[in-house]
């Protein structure tokens, strides 16, 4: 019996044992960060177990990652991340960095990435509001009053970007506003029924207004044959929305086309994606529900030349199809993504 007891006794002591092993590993793992190198130990902000031990390897690859960040976007990112704050309040981490500085009026732009202009009241900021009435004068007015069909607020290259058109106008009446986050100098596009303007607080030139540029002078030279001009108006709806397959003059292209497979295209495919105009091409697509990958299609018509091009896809067997026996990148690439 007494043996029975010391075994038992023995036995507890071990999970004991084992217990407080535990504790003590968790205890030093949780709440601490440990840099070997340096012989240094200071607590985390929060209790886990990433990051713990930090080598000397893994401090340059922090530096590496900050100076291959390709804008200052990326780099207040990383800035902003709670571990590498904590290496640099430790002076654990000291770069000698590609520094990229951006002035403290404007660093908040930086924070508008992919939002709206209309969402951050972007115009009417006082800072930016009075930028643009000195740059541009009367025409800050055409930017508020006159466009109000946006897209999302890019940062590229360090430079700030927004984009607006007018409703129901967008190819021919638009603006681009343009902020370099480095030089601090703005940049302004106007275009007003073709005609196109720049405005540049500093005189310097950006070689993205100038893309810009080029593709409004380009755009506004194209022209497009009356009947399908009514197709530049359905950009960003959904195929339905519009009843594109029973327009009279597409749904006659599209039997003369592609035959009884156009039954293909309005019983099977219902699940749509809105239609987009890229490059002076109408593009159209959808796929049968539950089936995308396998069941699908896509209508192109390309706006200079008034052709029409269509790839079905039933159960993984592509066909392309073209009025006029060209060939289309677009559609090309699309078979080949596909």
């Amino acid at each position: 019996m007494t043996e029975m007891l010391k075994s038992k006794q023995n036995s507890n002591n071990h999970y004991v044992a084992w217990i407080i092993f535990i504790l003590v590993i968790l205890g030093l793992t949780l709440p601490f960060h440990y840099v070997p190198s340096q012989l240094r130990m200071f607590p985390k902000e929060h209790f886990t177990f990433k990051n713990t031990i930090i080598t000397e390897e893994d401090i340059n690859k922090i530096i590496e990652t900050y100076n291959n960040a390709s804008n200052i976007f990326e780099q207040n990112t990383f800035n902003n991340d709670p571990f590498i704050k904590t290496l640099r309040e430790q002076e654990i981490l000291v770069t000698e960095t590609k520094h990229k500085t951006i002035s403290k009026d404007i660093i908040f732009l930086t924070n508008f990435k992919d939002k709206y202009p209309h969402d951050v009241d972007l115009l009417n900021i006082p800072i930016i509001k009075k930028r643009l009435e000195n740059l541009i004068g009367n025409k800050y007015f055409f930017l508020t009053g006159t466009c109000h069909v946006e897209t999302p607020i890019k940062i590229e290259n360090d430079e700030f970007i927004t984009e607006g058109c007018q409703a129901h106008n967008c190819d021919a009446t638009n603006y681009i506003i343009l902020i370099n986050l480095l030089s601090n100098n703005m940049y302004v596009g106007i275009r007003e029924e073709q005609n196109v303007r720049l405005y540049s607080e500093d005189g310097s030139t950006s070689s993205y207004l100038t893309k810009w540029k080029k593709e409004a002078e380009q755009s506004s030279t194209r022209t497009i044959s009356e009947d399908i001009v009514f197709l530049t108006k359905f950009k960003d709806k959904l195929p339905y929305d519009v009843d594109l397959l029973n327009i009279p003059i597409i749904k006659k292209r599209l039997d003369k086309l592609i035959g009884n497979k156009y039954s293909v295209l309005k019983d099977t495919c219902h699940v749509e994606t809105p239609i987009k105009i890229d490059n002076d091409e109408f593009i159209a697509e959808a796929c049968q529900a539950h089936n995308c990958n396998a069941t699908n299609y896509i209508i192109l018509i390309n706006l200079s030349s008034n052709v029409m091009y269509v790839g079905i896809r039933e159960e993984q067997n592509v066909r392309l199809y073209s009025e006029d026996g060209s060939t289309s990148s677009y559609l090309t690439k699309w078979k080949m993504d596909n």
